[in-house]
């Protein structure tokens, strides 16, 4: 996988870097014109973990990629806060680092719409979001065991990838078909009893994205 070298290094290294990228966006630079011109390091020929979540004093100082440290500069940033406008959202998607980058549990807004103030799923972001999970899978996946999301981890058993949504489906109390299982946990469990930090396939995976799809419409019409 290739990430912008900007995101490599320690933590305090990292930051400063991405709130320029975040300046020069305010000024009216499109996503596309920073990134085409970056500098991107390969992660087969540069040691370090993959980080996305934190920062965390267990790997903060050490030179990792800091993947997640953008898009959260990015929700709390007073110029943007948490409403993340579409063009920056579907750029985001259009490549593997910056998809990993949202699987931070505190990006959870980019999955979000408001109407009259009131928070509901908006089901375009979430399916594209999961389209590109798909797409990007094979080089997600063959990073390895380098993830870090409180432990190190391979890339499906970093819990925001499904748990992050899907999860609001039992919290919400929304009915839905599992195919005979009782509700998404069992589903989970039983789909990754014998697949924790092991590859799983883009069969695999599509399998489990066709199951979270069959209640999208319904959790999309819950506000939050």
């Amino acid at each position: 996988m290739k990430i912008p070298a900007f995101l490599y290094g320690t933590y305090k290294e990292v930051k400063p870097k991405c709130r320029k990228i975040i300046s020069r966006l305010k000024r009216g630079e499109t996503w596309e014109e920073i990134f085409s011109k970056e500098q991107y390091l390969d992660t087969v020929t540069n040691l370090g973990l993959i980080v996305v979540d934190g920062p965390s004093p267990l790997v903060g100082g050490g030179t990792n990629f800091h993947c997640y440290v953008l898009h959260r500069e990015l929700v709390i940033s007073s110029h943007y806060g948490p409403d993340i406008p579409d063009h920056l959202y579907y750029s985001s998607l259009q490549s593997a680092w910056s998809l990993i980058a949202m699987i931070s549990e505190q990006i959870g807004d980019y999955f979000y719409r408001k109407e009259d103030g009131i928070r509901f799923m908006n089901k375009e972001r979430v399916l594209a979001f999961w389209d590109a999970q798909l797409f990007f899978w094979d080089e997600i996946q063959d990073v390895g065991e380098r993830y870090w999301d409180a432990s190190e981890t391979t890339a499906w058993s970093l819990v925001s990838f499904f748990h992050s949504v899907l999860s609001s489906f039992e919290i919400q109390g929304i009915p839905i078909p599992f195919d005979g299982y009782l509700n998404y946990q069992q589903y989970y469990q039983q789909f990754l009893r014998n697949s924790r930090n092991t590859l799983i396939s883009k069969v695999k995976l599509a399998e489990f994205i066709e199951v979270a799809k069959q209640g999208i419409d319904l959790m999309c019409d819950k506000n939050y």
